[in-house]
């Protein structure tokens, strides 16, 4: 590979030869958001609700999470599974929904009914699993702010929200 080269290539892992780019795969599952349900990705811990495969989810295992293309201020990263609950559509309590998207049962259902219409196993035979997980590195998260804790007169911890640009100043 003499003539391959790192420069300016778009990510760590993809080489660029002339006339060719390809990139080196890793054998760790990625899983592709296509949409931010809730603002979850923005969080060290997050819910997802995905066809269950037991062959990659396990407690544990890590995963590369690709934000939706809409979440331009989050950048792809790790995460590993800290809990898993295989279901049926009818089994999700309505608790899972509103973590999970921020919907009600019933529009979660709906949702989930129209994401996976287009499978030739009815969606009601589908056995789904219930993933929570915890980002391998939290401080990873590249947000626009950041909480920080101060003390009030009544002593009770609360947070503020600081623009991290008027903090490099």
């Amino acid at each position: 590979m003499s003539n391959s080269s790192r420069i300016n290539a778009p990510c760590p892992d993809v080489f660029i030869v002339p006339n060719l780019t390809f990139k080196i795969m890793s054998s760790t599952p990625v899983i592709k958001f296509s949409t931010n349900w809730n603002r979850k990705l923005e969080n060290n811990l997050f819910s997802s609700f995905r066809v269950y495969n037991p062959a990659i989810h396990f407690i544990k295992n890590t995963f590369d999470i690709i934000p939706p293309p809409s979440c331009k201020h989050i950048q792809p990263f790790q995460a590993y599974l800290e809990y898993i609950k295989p279901v049926f559509l009818n089994e999700v309590d309505p608790l899972f929904a509103w973590i999970d998207t921020g919907y009600s049962l019933p529009e979660f259902t709906r949702i989930v009914l129209t994401m996976y219409s287009k499978q030739n196993t009815p969606v009601s035979s589908i056995q789904f699993a219930q993933l929570i997980f915890h980002r391998t590195d939290p401080r990873a998260l590249n947000l626009p702010f950041h909480l920080t804790p101060y003390k009030v007169i009544d002593s009770n911890s609360q947070f503020v929200i600081f623009n991290d640009s008027k903090l490099n100043n």
